[in-house]
């Protein structure tokens, strides 16, 4: 039983393609995939992947298609997409996963088809909130957006259809912490701008 991706790459920058998936693969460290410098398409799917810490795919700068889906993945560590920045096709669905820093993946430009259903998302607003944010950023690059859902013990475990019926998905909290810092910045100045109308009033007087 094959439990990591060995290390075994070293001077084969040529290899464009590799096929590890339904390899009863359990870790990946960040010396399982090096060497492969110019590797274009990764498949670990269908393996038993629970972890990424965060620096398995460093230095795949080429990396244009992960394939990540149907593992047991319950935690992407913060940072781990962000050097892929030819990465145009990611699959992160069928997974266990209920959160990661979803918005790092706005610093993948060249991504067109990233796909996250069959997850158990977390309904909590703290994540929902910047999860949503990024559907409405990635649109139609988003394929399986219509069959993402979250969880929620509001709704006694019982998987919510739409993400968009938790009571704070249409809540932006860019727009909501501008609409309140200009209610604090009306606050702070208005009692000043009243006091000076009314010195300058008695002044006239």
């Amino acid at each position: 039983m094959t439990e990591q991706v060995n290390p075994g790459f070293i001077g084969r920058r040529r290899i464009r393609s590799v096929f590890l998936n339904s390899s009863m693969i359990r870790m990946v460290t960040n010396f399982s995939l090096e060497g492969l410098t110019d590797v274009r398409v990764l498949h670990l799917e269908d393996n038993q992947i629970e972890l990424l810490t965060g620096n398995e795919f460093t230095g795949l700068t080429s990396l244009k298609e992960l394939y990540l889906h149907n593992n047991y993945i319950t935690t992407i560590g913060s940072g781990t997409f962000s050097t892929l920045r030819s990465l145009s096709v990611l699959r992160l669905d069928g997974n266990l996963l209920s959160s990661f820093p979803v918005l790092e993946l706005v610093a993948n430009p060249m991504l067109v088809g990233l796909y996250m259903a069959g997850n158990v998302w977390s309904c909590d607003c703290d994540f929902l909130q910047p999860f949503l944010a990024l559907q409405r950023r990635l649109g139609s690059k988003i394929i399986d957006r219509n069959d993402l859902k979250c969880i929620s013990s509001n709704f006694r475990n019982e998987a919510i259809t739409s993400m968009e019926s938790v009571p704070c998905a249409n809540e932006d909290p860019l727009v909501d912490a501008d609409f309140q810092a200009s209610k604090v910045s009306q606050l702070d100045y208005t009692p000043i701008l009243v006091s000076v109308l009314l010195a300058v009033l008695m002044i006239v007087v």
